[in-house]
């Protein structure tokens, strides 16, 4: 077991990187989310501290996407933003992080990044390539590296956001060459929900604002990780796949029969536990206490089921020692019987 120290809160995402030669099953190298709104960089073999630490969200960083060759990564999280970032496990000149989109969300509080899956596109690449013999793992060729990609977002609005991005072809890798001053200076725009962003840095540009903390002695093991980082020269949001509002709070009510909800919508319905069917609409704006109270009758069934809301929506749960707990007049229950004596079981 080994223990990683370095962040000060709840870790929310960690990415393992590919293998790095040709028949490996593993890598030493990883990359962490957390609370402490930073993103980390790890070689297992030297667990003691991060390679590097990239401080780009102003909240927790909750999810991560990583390219397939471990490049660049593109974070998500509570402060609503997506990031793009180079992952350069060096002390040297890093590219600038870019953000593609400003807040996932329009309304605060919705605007938060639960999940982050990239799908990279390498179809523009297959032609060229398909003659070339296979790239070494460890060094990857950089025409062989897909240019266009694809990002999907999940907010906690239960809405996924669709956003596309176009890679430089261009390796960022530090090298003797390549300096703050070297390359063209190209741009990249996103707009979503009225925000738009430009960032003049993109491109082959780099910045030696980021700094790994390590030592250059210490990184040299780092050189090996098996990526030629493209820089991001352009990013467009594509479209929304809408979910349902999802259900943030519940009061089951005096029958044992209705449970009453809110959901991120501020809607207030009345659902029908017996036949699992939502019975009315009460509205927005209401305040949940008064509506309950305004309901509730003046009667006492035995508890017989209870509700879980962590997946959006209603799931009633039954126990074996109270599931038949709850007896009921049929009239009650809106049976029409010869007997008004006879009881029926809620359960």
């Amino acid at each position: 077991v080994i223990q990683f120290k370095g962040h000060t809160d709840i870790v929310r995402a960690v990415k393992l990187a590919p293998p790095l030669t040709a028949g490996s099953s593993s890598s030493p190298y990883l990359l962490s989310g957390a609370s402490d709104r930073t993103i980390r960089l790890w070689d297992m073999r030297q667990a003691s501290r991060p390679i590097r630490i990239m401080e780009h969200h102003t909240d927790s960083v909750w999810a991560l996407g990583v390219s397939a060759q471990f490049s660049y990564v593109v974070s998500g999280g509570r402060d609503g933003k997506l990031i793009y970032s180079v992952i350069a496990p060096t002390n040297s000149a890093h590219a600038e992080p870019i953000t593609i989109c400003e807040n996932i969300e329009p309304e605060a509080r919705d605007n938060m990044v639960l999940s982050v899956t990239l799908l990279e596109d390498v179809s523009s690449n297959s032609n060229s390539n398909s003659n070339a013999n296979a790239a070494s793992p460890s060094s990857p060729s950089s025409s062989s590296l897909p240019t266009n990609a694809y990002i999907y977002a999940s907010s906690n609005r239960s809405n996924v956001h669709l956003f596309g991005i176009t890679l430089d072809s261009m390796p960022l890798r530090a090298t003797s060459s390549l300096s703050s001053s070297t390359g063209s200076v190209k741009s990249t725009t996103s707009s979503h929900h009225g925000n738009t962003n430009t960032n003049a840095n993109a491109g082959a540009s780099v910045a030696a604002s980021i700094v790994a903390l390590a030592q250059p002695q210490q990184l040299a093991s780092a050189s090996a990780i098996p990526t030629a980082p493209k820089s991001l020269i352009s990013s467009a949001y594509i479209m929304a796949l809408q979910g349902l509002p999802a259900i943030l709070e519940f009061r089951i009510l005096n029958n044992r029969k209705h449970v009453l909800t809110r959901d991120s919508d501020d809607l207030i319905e009345l659902w029908n536990v017996t036949t699992a069917q939502r019975e009315k609409s009460l509205g927005k704006g209401l305040n949940m206490d008064d509506v309950e109270a305004k309901l509730n009758e003046e009667v006492f069934i035995p508890s017989w089921f209870s509700v879980d809301l962590r997946l959006g929506s209603v799931a009633v749960k039954l126990e074996p020692s109270s599931a038949f707990n709850a007896e009921i007049y049929a009239t009650d229950a809106g049976l029409t019987v010869e007997n008004e004596e006879i009881k029926v079981n809620l359960g």
